[in-house]
């Protein structure tokens, strides 16, 4: 007896599902075909852009602003001419740059760095040295030369100085 009642149970879920309605004669709609769009509005690259290599364009825009379209899996990006870097640049990013300790090991010069998991620190050698790493090196000695020596070395840079 048991298993009749669990048995019906069971089914009585499925008997009480309604049943579907008998499917209606639908009606044909007939959809035009859209006109073809051109391929250069549906991938988003202007018409006047020039391929610069396979999936990358060029486009001047009428500010003067270079742009380049990439295609991507995702879709057209878009973003400016990388800009070049200069020694201007360099030099200021090194004044930026806070190195907070340089030390003197002889032929090479020891960067201690603050960083976001901790200090970072290289050694390296002089003449080895990079422009930021020269620029920051140069204001550090300026910095830590006592005026005698600055004296000094300008009267001997300067030896019409020195006679007067």
């Amino acid at each position: 007896m048991k298993r009749y009642l669990v048995t019906a149970l069971l089914l009585l879920p499925v008997c009480a599902q309604p049943k579907p309605a008998p499917a209606k004669t639908a009606a044909v709609k007939v959809v035009k075909k859209e006109a073809a769009v051109p391929p250069t509005q549906t991938t988003g690259v202007p018409a006047e852009a020039v391929e610069v290599s396979p999936g990358v364009y060029k486009l001047a825009d009428k500010t003067g602003k270079v742009w380049f379209y990439r295609r991507t899996p995702f879709g057209v990006s878009r973003y400016e001419q990388p800009k070049e870097k200069s020694a201007e640049s360099e030099a200021k990013y090194a004044a930026e740059v806070p190195v907070t300790q340089i030390t003197e090991q002889g032929d090479s010069v020891k960067f201690v760095r603050p960083g976001p998991f901790g200090n970072y620190t290289w050694v390296k050698k002089k003449t080895d040295l990079d422009e930021s790493e020269k620029t920051a090196y140069e204001a550090w000695q300026k910095k830590t030369a006592s005026p005698d020596k600055t004296a000094q070395a300008a009267t001997e840079t300067n030896p019409q100085q020195k006679e007067q």
